[in-house]
């Protein structure tokens, strides 16, 4: 009997698209025996680069995988708050209305699929609108509760990852009222759709594990369990804009080197970081090897200048960063054999 198609959708703009390709990559690589229909939110994607990978993503696979497009207009965003740099997050709440199936799920671009995501779309609703995981860093909805109304006794989600009834949705008219509420108090919402969706999905939920958006942060090669979908929560960057400084890192771009090819260059991918490392502000610097020494070296430029004693701390410095440099890269090519073995293990599964 031939396996029911796993729908889902995903929104990207250009800025996006490297995420797009590796989230939706990593879905097929890792569920090779499930058809998908994937649904693709368009809001300024380079035509030719998106139908070269929709050619791609076609003609690799054994399993019978879709893929539609949806123009998005970005300017009825416009009085919307950028995250990282894109509005292409509110485009979720046009799923009722662009899209016609009763169920989809939703994934954010930041997110890289470890495992079998049958489990997730096999999820019973009746009348609830939406599976859904509970939130790492905020618990409850009253902590982001602005209204002029109680706030309900209800757990605060993330949005990043949901299993959508969108029938329900288009029956509760959510898409109109999230909208509305946007539009009306942008004020109001301090992580933007996501708390809107939590305030018109309230008590309309269904809670399951985590593993199923699991931060990253949070996230350890030694883990013997596996998250099913791995989400690089941030406010300030994305996964290839980011300096691997940890595991999840780490594991996002070993897939994105060995298995997403031909669209994004290398070059194009590196300046991504370049631009990163450069818009860093001070509150990162403590916390980053590569930056804190950097730091250190910026603070007695003058110093090294001026006097010949912090010529020789400069020299001593750099002797000591060479020392602790060397030591790192062979940390990084021990890890990426881990990660390598990360995922063959997961592929045996």
């Amino acid at each position: 009997m031939k396996k029911e198609s796993i729908h889902i959708v995903i929104a990207s703009d250009a800025n996006y698209f490297i995420g797009l390709r590796v989230a939706i990559k990593s879905a097929i690589f890792f569920n090779k025996k499930d058809p998908f229909v994937f649904h693709i939110l368009d809001g300024g994607i380079d035509k030719n680069h998106l139908e070269k990978f929709i050619e791609e993503v076609q003609l690799e696979q054994l399993v019978d995988i879709e893929v539609n497009t949806y123009d998005v207009d970005v300017t009825q965003f416009a009085s919307f708050t950028d995250l990282v740099g894109s509005k292409m997050q509110y485009a979720r709440l046009l799923i009722p209305s662009l899209i016609k199936e009763p169920k989809v799920i939703y994934i954010d671009c930041d997110v890289l699929v470890l495992k079998n995501i049958r489990e997730l779309w096999e999820h019973k609703m009746i009348d609830e609108l939406a599976v859904v995981v509970k939130d790492r860093k905020l618990s409850f909805l009253k902590e982001d509760w602005q209204m002029d109304y109680e706030a309900p006794d209800a757990p605060y989600f993330n949005s990043g990852v949901m299993l959508i009834n969108v029938e329900g949705w288009r029956q509760k008219d959510i898409q109109r009222e999230t909208l509305s509420l946007l539009n009306n108090k942008p004020e109001k919402f301090l992580f933007w759709d996501q708390s809107a969706l939590n305030v018109t999905l309230c008590d309309q939920l269904i809670y399951t594990d985590r593993r199923f958006n699991f931060s990253a942060d949070t996230f350890d090669l030694a883990d013997v369990r596996a998250p099913v979908i791995l989400h690089y929560l941030t406010r300030y960057s994305n996964p290839w804009e980011r300096v691997i400084v940890d595991d999840a890192s780490l594991l996002w771009v070993t897939f994105y080197e060995n298995h997403v090819d031909g669209v994004i260059d290398q070059w194009k991918y590196y300046k991504l970081k370049l631009r990163y490392l450069r818009s860093l502000k001070d509150r990162w610097i403590g916390n980053n090897f590569l930056l804190n020494n950097l730091n250190h070296i910026f603070l007695n430029v003058k110093k090294s200048f001026a006097t010949e004693e912090g010529k020789v701390l400069i020299r001593s410095r750099q002797k000591n960063y060479r020392i602790q440099f060397s030591n790192r890269a062979s940390n990084k090519i021990a890890t990426a054999k881990m990660v390598s073995k990360y995922i063959n293990n997961l592929i045996d599964k």
